[in-house]
């Protein structure tokens, strides 16, 4: 059997269109679209076109804009009334002045009280030396009297001619029975042994005839006796006066002391409060600021 070539033509040309139409079946094409999407907000653009011709002479625009304007007044009145917002954060208030004046008052104080204590204490011990010395002084000269008095009612002895009594007795001896008995000894001797016609020395060297020596030595120990309790007695007194003294001294430094330091606690009480109220205002202040801007 015979086929003719054009026969073979005309039979593929139906099997390339069929073949052709199955591959664009199977095919996919995206095509973009160029429709704009619709949107669900409107825009300031889109406001000014329903925006009436006298919008700023509106009523209605007027009376809102005023209610705001008086609530955003009134609100920043409030804020001025309790210091909340700050013109300056740096403004010095009178509690700033007080919590500087309390530091350093305090620190001045503190050293007010220490330079007292040491100053205070020193200048009294050394003036309880100084008076213990010169009380044992006023001891010393008092018994050299009380000598001097208790020798004068030895008959004779005080109107000798040549013999000055009160330049023997000095406070080396003048509580020494033995030094005062070698001092009238010596006095013996010189004025009894030459006698001549002076009635004083025969009143002393008559006095001593008897029994001399016995009544020399009883009126040595007798006067350095008198002397020893003399010195005692008002050397006691005056130590029991400085003593007084010092006592009313440190009780006055213990109270200073004490005064000091409470104002001292006092004034560091205050400066913790007001640090502390001084924090938490200027926190709140902070906060209200962060609020508004």
């Amino acid at each position: 059997m015979k086929v003719h070539y054009i026969n073979i033509l005309l039979f593929a040309l139906p099997l390339y269109i069929l073949d052709h139409k199955q591959r664009n079946h199977n095919s996919t094409t995206y095509h973009a679209s160029k429709t704009k999407s619709i949107k669900t907000h409107r825009s300031l653009c889109e406001c000014e076109l329903y925006a009436p011709s006298d919008y700023d002479n509106d009523p209605e625009m007027k009376r809102v804009m005023q209610q705001f304007h008086d609530r955003t007044k009134q609100r920043f009145q409030e804020y001025d009334e309790i210091d909340a917002i700050p013109t300056c954060i740096c403004e010095k208030s009178l509690a700033d002045e007080v919590q500087k004046f309390c530091l350093k008052c305090g620190y001045r104080l503190g050293g007010a009280l220490t330079s007292c204590e040491i100053l205070g204490y020193t200048g009294i011990y050394s003036w309880e030396v100084v008076a213990t010395s010169l009380a044992k002084e006023e001891a010393i000269k008092s018994g050299i009297n009380a000598v001097l008095e208790y020798l004068s009612k030895f008959p004779g002895l005080n109107s000798l001619p040549g013999f000055n009594i009160a330049g023997m007795i000095n406070s080396t001896n003048f509580n020494k029975s033995m030094s005062i008995m070698e001092i009238l000894q010596g006095i013996n001797n010189a004025a009894c042994d030459n006698i001549g016609s002076s009635s004083t020395k025969s009143t002393f060297c008559a006095f001593l005839k008897q029994d001399g020596v016995k009544k020399l030595a009883r009126c040595a120990q007798e006067a350095a006796q008198v002397g020893i309790s003399e010195t005692a007695s008002v050397q006691g007194s005056k130590l029991a006066s400085i003593k007084n003294t010092m006592l009313s001294s440190n009780t006055i430094l213990i109270a200073s002391a004490i005064t000091i330091l409470a104002i001292v606690l006092v004034m560091l009480i205050i400066y913790l409060i007001l640090r502390y109220r001084r924090k938490k205002k200027m926190k709140k202040k902070l906060q209200y600021i962060k609020l508004l801007k």
